[in-house]
């Protein structure tokens, strides 16, 4: 196995392995990442000429990333390595392909999907007979059972069927009549993803969204940590542009409910956080939100 880090190759330990994760990007919107990898660096002259000049505060305050190839007969990968530790033994870096690149956020540095305690689903397998049971939206469920293809097999997981008389989508028991149930794969919620990782960074989170439904005076969702609270609106709309009004009408609601609510926000440090799926940005809305106290941050939809 040959890693090229800017050009040179890295030495790594003799026996060394690390775990390398493939994701599905059409679930979680990554494409491939490592655990950790660490190479030596005491008297390693070829790895101290890569990482060498690195100083620990400078991997405290920002991310340091390098341009990286993994190279293994068939297998090759590109992307970039980002240092999460050094020390004078040792680096310890993590590899990001693709859209785990795009992702890659140095408040997340030390958060991994796959370390959080997302639970089990209560329901692993599907009766026949409807399939709403493992349909049903957050919160009552914290995963759904989607259908997807396996990109290996080309078998389809979790299919569906209609039946027409009943007048509902059932799991799909092909012509095995004497099949009782079928084995379902799960994938947790965004949202459970979501307040597991804000738990996991310290904020206590509330789904006004959810909790309130119509009655949400425009915020889906607060986030809380220390003095510091976060108030946000999302709207996923993949071509309906922003328009100064919805902005106007968000800040009105967030004024809103701190007045209505000033026992909790008195003494915070309180951010408005404005969510769209749209690319599209006209002149009037970046005034806006250059003028106003308002964060704006646009997460594209994918298809």
């Amino acid at each position: 196995m040959e890693i090229i880090i800017n050009n040179q190759q890295a030495i790594l330990e003799q026996g060394t392995s690390f775990d390398f994760i493939a994701e599905n990007r059409l679930f979680t919107g990554s494409d491939s990442y490592t655990l950790t990898i660490s190479f030596p660096l005491r008297g390693c002259a070829q790895n101290i000429a890569i990482f060498g000049h690195i100083h620990r505060a400078e991997v405290a305050k920002n991310k340091v990333v390098f341009d990286c190839e993994i190279r293994d007969r068939d297998f090759y990968r590109s992307g970039i390595i980002t240092i999460t530790e050094i020390t004078d033994i040792e680096v310890k870096t993590q590899f990001l392909e693709g859209r785990s690149e795009q992702n890659f956020d140095e408040t997340f540095d030390e958060i991994y999907l796959n370390e959080l305690d997302l639970g089990y689903p209560e329901i692993t397998s599907g009766k026949r007979g409807s399939c709403m049971d493992a349909m049903r939206p957050y919160p009552d469920n914290f995963y759904v059972a989607l259908p997807w293809v396996n990109n290996t097999s080309g078998n389809i997981q979790n299919e569906m069927a209609w039946d027409a008389e009943d007048r509902e989508f059932q799991w799909a028991f092909e012509d095995n009549f004497q099949l009782q149930s079928v084995k379902l794969s799960f994938q947790p919620y965004l949202l459970h993803i979501l307040y597991q990782i804000c738990r996991a960074l310290g904020y206590k989170v509330y789904f006004k969204g959810i909790n309130e439904g119509f009655d949400d005076g425009g915020i889906d969702l607060i986030a809380y940590k220390g003095n510091e609270a976060i108030l946000i609106q999302c709207k996923n709309w993949e071509n309906s542009q922003i328009k100064q009004e919805q902005l106007r009408v968000f800040l009105g609601d967030c004024t809103a409910y701190i007045e209505q609510n000033q026992k909790i926000f008195a003494k915070r440090n309180v951010k408005r956080l404005f969510i769209t799926s749209c690319k599209d940005i006209d002149y009037g809305v970046k005034k806006f939100v250059e003028q106003n106290n308002l964060e704006y941050q646009i997460i594209p939809y994918e298809k």
